[in-house]
């Protein structure tokens, strides 16, 4: 049998399992009602992946899928797994020999009839008879079966069962040695058994295809899971990608040729694994992706073990590939985006212990903007929940508080546990950061951006005005950018925070400062179309009033240019961006919040003291109330002056 299985190649078929499925008790119960029972018993249409169901028995011993297995006399039962067209399309046209099954009864011999469809109601394609001993089994079929190029096929068998023995895998998750689906690697038990590990601690249940291989086609098999790369690059330069490759094929694999296909140009490269990659097993390999240019493109498994794939495994790339000239016009700044609630305890801790440590240090090279979510500093609708959903690919169990990302894309220094998100969970701890950020600051770039925000002399509006150019011929072709701009404030302090000291004592601090809230936004969340001149430049001007409960000292203006939203939620790259602080009305060197001042009976007052209130051109206001504005307010009696923010 050995030698018979080392000329084949088994194909592990597996499905999840969940709890609530059919499964054996120790004892047997045995409930032979006097009357027909009065629920049915399950029928093939009832089954589900993985799911065990009826083959058929007496009339009134039937299985249910609660109490265990009851009956009082012998029946036959069936194990079924459906196959959805993804688990086999590898395989299509080999030729099934026979299916790979398994027996946990050691003093029993099983007795197997296997079938192969592609439904639970259809006709057997494909039929075998065999017996077992304890471990596993193979039992052939009558006839080869080759794969059809079909939407689902369901693998099982039928096994006699005799009353008071259960011969049956059980699907109910046990986690004990010698279960019937599990795996054995060659350890025994006192007595010198050999003990079997179950499958049901990774949730699966193993029935496995055994397929002809004479012709060699499937030695060499493999395909690409899941692949992570950067999407901006030097143009005709390679760069690492992170592929997560899974061997389909019966050889170990030691080399792996990618090639990469932009623009009709390609350029292969074989890398020589640092270790082999067995059968059926999966790892992360670091493989190269070259920037031919900008646009759609490919990267293909061309070559395995040096042989070439006869149908190479593909998946689809989006690339900007940068000219080194372009590049060296340029600084890049990248944006990072902090999401935070009121809401959330975590923030303090997260924000002011362990992400400014690594961001202070590179806070006047980096962009921030404090991301808010249901609270009193969130924008619009919310719109940061739902950019925050649109960046999980709209999978709201990946939204995770506090949070942040970086360019809104998957960087390969952002290892996030997420998976299929830009985002980190939670926030780096103390030195993680620091190498992140260092990654992404030499990432290549061919657009600038520079604000010029101003400020009237009430002190009551700002005009912000935006300039920059882009390189043409860099992006995909009819692919446009767009500017975001926002207005922020730097440490506003609020007294509704709701976080706590510790976790466990629940006592309200109160209050907290936050960093960079957005208190405007200048253009559509998601960006103004850009439109460049011939040259490449654009230029565009925004207004907005300068409120009340602003501070004019911590004002600034972050502008940054971004793809679209039309981009897949992975591919929406922040190109470049800036903040410029807003400057104070002439002639004002720093402006205070109303500390110290009040009204007392009609009288203004300035820390206890009578005061005088002058507007910037210097003539004195006689009543302030309702006149929200910058002034400049002196002691009456000791003539000092200070400008302040003030409104009554």
């Amino acid at each position: 049998m050995k030698t018979i299985y080392n000329r084949m190649l088994a194909l592990v078929l597996t499905c999840l399992c969940a709890a609530g499925y059919v499964f054996a008790q120790p004892q047997w119960k045995v409930n032979k009602p006097q009357q027909a029972p009065s629920q049915a018993p399950l029928s093939r249409a009832d089954a589900t992946d993985g799911q065990i169901y009826l083959g058929y028995c007496n009339y009134y011993d039937y299985i249910y899928p609660w109490d265990g297995l009851s009956q009082a006399t012998d029946c036959r039962v069936g194990v079924a797994i459906k196959l959805t067209r993804d688990k086999f399309k590898n395989y299509i046209g080999g030729k099934v020999s026979a299916l790979r099954l398994g027996w946990d009864e050691q003093d029993v011999n099983g007795s197997f009839d296997v079938f192969i469809r592609t439904s639970f109601d259809g006709e057997n394609l494909a039929t075998g008879k065999g017996t077992g001993k304890f471990g596993w089994n193979i039992v052939s079929l009558d006839e080869p079966f080759e794969i059809p190029d079909v939407e689902e096929l369901v693998v099982g068998y039928y096994t006699n069962l005799t009353a008071n023995l259960c011969c049956l895998p059980k699907f109910y998750p046990l986690n004990v040695p010698n279960s019937c689906y599990l795996f054995a690697d060659g350890d025994v038990d006192a007595q010198g058994n050999e003990i079997w590990y179950d499958f049901s601690s990774v949730g699966v249940m193993a029935i496995m295809l055994v397929i002809d291989d004479a012709e060699g086609q499937f030695v060499n098999l493999a395909e690409i899971q899941d692949l992570r790369y950067e999407h901006i690059g030097l143009k005709g330069e390679p760069k690492a990608a992170v592929f997560t490759v899974k061997n389909l094929g019966s050889n170990t694999l030691s080399s792996i040729e990618i090639t990469t296909e932009v623009g009709g140009q390609s350029v292969s490269e074989e890398v020589k694994l640092s270790s082999p990659l067995a059968n059926v097993d999966s790892k992360r390999v670091n493989l190269p992706i070259n920037y031919l240019g900008s646009g759609k493109g490919q990267v293909k498994v061309t070559k395995l073990n040096g042989a070439e794939c006869a149908e190479p495994f593909t998946t689809d790339i989006n690339l900007i590939a940068v000219p080194q000239e372009v590049a060296d016009q340029y600084v890049f700044r990248p944006l990072i985006e902090f999401f935070a609630s009121e809401n959330s305890y975590m923030v303090p801790t997260y924000f002011d212990e362990y992400f400014m440590s690594d961001f202070y240090a590179y806070r006047d090279r980096i962009t921030l903007v404090n991301q808010h979510m249901d609270d009193q500093f969130m924008t619009g609708k919310n719109d940061a929940l739902y950019m925050m959903l649109s960046l999980c690919g709209g999978d709201s169990m990946k939204v995770y508080m506090p949070n942040m990302c970086m360019d809104r894309t998957d960087y390969l220094s952002n290892l996030s546990p997420v998976p299929g998100t830009p985002f980190l969970y939670g926030i780096p701890y103390p030195g993680e950061g620091t190498n992140m950020y260092r990654n992404i600051l030499t990432r290549p770039t061919f657009a600038s951006v520079h604000v010029t925000p101003t400020v009237d002399d009430e002190g009551q509006n700002l005009t912000v005005e935006v300039k920059g150019d882009v390189t043409s011929g860099v992006m995909p072709e009819g692919e446009p950018l767009y500017l975001t701009v926002y207005v922020m404030e730097s440490e506003v302090e609020s007294d509704s925070q709701k976080f706590w000291d510790d976790k466990e004592g629940e006592q309200p601090a109160q209050h907290y400062t936050h960093y960079n809230v957005i208190r405007d936004i200048l253009t559509p969340f998601w960006g103004k179309k850009l439109e460049p001149a011939d040259d490449g430049s654009y230029s565009a001007t925004f207004e907005a009033p300068i409120y009340s409960d602003y501070n004019p000292a911590k004002l600034s203006v972050v502008a940054f240019v971004n793809r679209g939203v039309k981009n897949d939620h992975l591919s929406r790259e922040v190109i470049n961006s800036t903040e410029t602080a807003v400057p104070l009305p002439a002639g004002i060197g720093t402006v205070e919040m109303t500390q110290g001042l009040e009204m007392r009976q009609g009288v203004l007052y300035l820390d206890g003291v009578p005061a005088e209130v002058y507007n910037l051109a210097g003539v004195r206001v006689q009543s302030v109330k309702g006149m929200h504005g910058v002034y400049v307010v002196k002691s009456a009696v000791n003539r000092s002056a200070r400008a302040m923010k003030i409104a009554f």
